[in-house]
């Protein structure tokens, strides 16, 4: 069979998705249809676009499937027999979103006494080790000598020591002669003794000082502050285990102060409570602590637990995602006598269309099949007009000019055979 190589050019059917589908001609087998799909025609995702589709032979252009992608653009394991699966570890961005949906709400809080005038807040998250939350907080008090005579300066301030100042500061003349010694200092006795009982009032009232100077009750003041600091430290957090909101006492005393209950039921808030609205509801786990205000005790809803009933926990998350990603695998194995056409996806699953290409699918027809041909070749021609390959039907004796090419135009969707 002779051969000749020319210079060409092709020009597939082209034509607008409207005008393929009006004529909606049958393709012959391996012809390529080039469509033209404008915006918003609503045919594919992405528009505008330019798609392809290829004739079997058969079927019309509305029934034979788009041209998407080629096998050899694919993924080896995209076109694998079976998918591939994942690990939790290999999608990005997992542990931030189901640390974003999980959130872990048990971390537990104390105080710790360091020592009468220092203590610091202590933090616990679950299963975790107390440790230190910010620096230690001390209460520091000051006592020195008074801007002014009769005062003395405390925390940087003057108080005046009531008394002093008249009795401290005269002149010789406005006290006695020597001769009544003994009876000014009896009756400065008495005075001072008075003028510091009332000065040890004023600094730490009337508990169980003994102090009979004023620097003694200063110091006892201190003490007695520090005491009384300590105590109510010490009195905040006195966990007694769990109970039912019934079981809870009837009417808090001195003797349940610093008191903290877990209750372990849901309940309201009645007129114990201080802090809460009578009513106010308060789910099971709450804390409840006895407090002392204005001389009268109360209870003190601390904190309460968090319904997480509505949200997974994180075995039920990773279970979701790891559900979700096996709904992904989807077997697909080759079939015999066909093609990979296509190959999309939808909602992460890759699907693959294939057509089949079959021998008989390719018409033939006869010479009287064709119009006027078998008039046209009995008529004579002149010869000299006609090329030598149309003398000889050599396609050897086909001439080409340097430049030119031949242009094999394949028309438009109303061009058909």
């Amino acid at each position: 069979m002779a051969t000749k190589e020319f210079k060409a050019r092709l020009v597939n059917k082209i034509d607008t998705y409207v005008n393929w589908t009006s004529n909606n001609p049958v393709l012959l087998k391996g012809e390529i249809a080039i469509v033209d799909v404008p915006a918003s025609t609503d045919v594919v995702q992405q528009e505008p676009a330019v798609l392809m589709k290829i004739g079997d032979g058969e079927k019309k252009f509305s029934e034979l499937p788009w041209i998407s992608a080629k096998s050899a653009d694919v993924y080896s394991w995209a076109l694998a027999p079976t998918k591939p699966t994942y690990q939790a570890s290999e999608i990005e961005g997992l542990d931030a979103y189901i640390s974003g949906k999980v959130e872990n709400t048990d971390t537990q809080y104390q105080l710790v006494k360091v020592n009468n005038t220092t203590f610091k807040l202590q933090s616990k998250p679950l299963n975790g080790s107390w440790s230190d939350v910010g620096d230690s907080i001390s209460v520091v008090y000051t006592l020195t000598t008074g801007t002014t005579n009769g005062t003395v300066k405390f925390n940087g301030t003057d108080v005046a020591v009531a008394g002093l100042k008249s009795a401290a500061y005269q002149e010789s003349s406005a006290f006695d002669t020597a001769g009544a010694a003994a009876t000014a200092q009896s009756v400065a006795k008495d005075y001072a003794d008075t003028i510091v009982g009332e000065a040890k009032t004023d600094l730490i009232g009337t508990g169980s000082a003994t102090s009979t100077t004023i620097k003694g009750a200063v110091q006892e003041s201190n003490t007695y502050t520090d005491n009384q600091i300590a105590a109510k430290i010490g009195s905040v957090y006195k966990p007694v285990g769990s109970v039912n909101f019934a079981d809870l006492p009837k009417t808090p005393t001195k003797t349940e102060l610093g008191n903290v209950y877990n209750v372990n039921d849901a309940f309201e808030a009645d007129a114990r409570f201080v802090t809460a609205e009578v009513g106010e509801h308060f789910p099971a786990g709450t804390n409840v602590a006895v407090i002392v205000e204005d001389d009268a005790y109360y209870f003190d809803a601390l904190s309460g637990a968090v319904d997480l009933t509505n949200y997974y926990t994180k075995g039920e998350t990773d279970q979701q995602i790891t559900t979700k990603i096996g709904s992904l695998d989807k077997v697909d194995s080759a079939v015999a006598n066909q093609f990979v056409t296509a190959v999309s996806q939808t909602d992460g699953i890759i699907s693959v269309t294939r057509a089949a290409i079959t021998e008989a699918a390719i018409p033939t027809l006869s010479q009287s099949k064709i119009s006027g041909l078998e008039t046209a070749l009995s008529a004579k021609i002149d010869a000299t007009a006609v090329s030598q390959i149309g003398k000889t039907g050599n396609i050897n004796d086909a001439t080409q000019v340097e430049g030119d090419y031949l242009i094999i135009n394949c028309g438009t969707s109303s061009d058909v055979i």
